[in-house]
């Protein structure tokens, strides 16, 4: 999934005739892309085992990356990031479901 979030990166540079205090408008492009993408990126992290998980995990996701509106990143991003992560690590162990989501799925 990093790997193709960071490919978008490349795909879509940065405006160059923009002003503005903060951040790129490009990244409301990208943003765009993520959450479009979303259902697609999650469902390969975790896994047909765990559909479900992958489909309310989106949010979390989407609201991961900040705010594509005011293009800024607070605490409920880097929340959101980490929720992420732990969700993939407790349901997933080196590829294969581990007995926590074995014993919930």
């Amino acid at each position: 999934m990093l790997r193709t979030l960071s490919a978008w990166v490349d795909e879509i540079p940065p405006l160059r005739d923009h002003k503005q205090r903060y951040g790129n408008k490009a990244f409301r492009t990208w943003h765009a892309r993520l959450v479009q993408e979303a259902p697609a990126l999650m469902a390969d992290v975790l896994g047909e085992t765990h559909r479900r998980a992958a489909t309310e995990m989106v949010a979390y996701l989407t609201v991961a990356f900040g705010n594509e509106t005011r293009i800024d990143y607070g605490t409920g991003a880097s929340r959101s990031w980490e929720k992420v992560v732990r969700t993939r690590l407790v349901l997933t162990v080196g590829g294969k479901p581990c007995c926590v989501a074995r014993a919930r799925a």
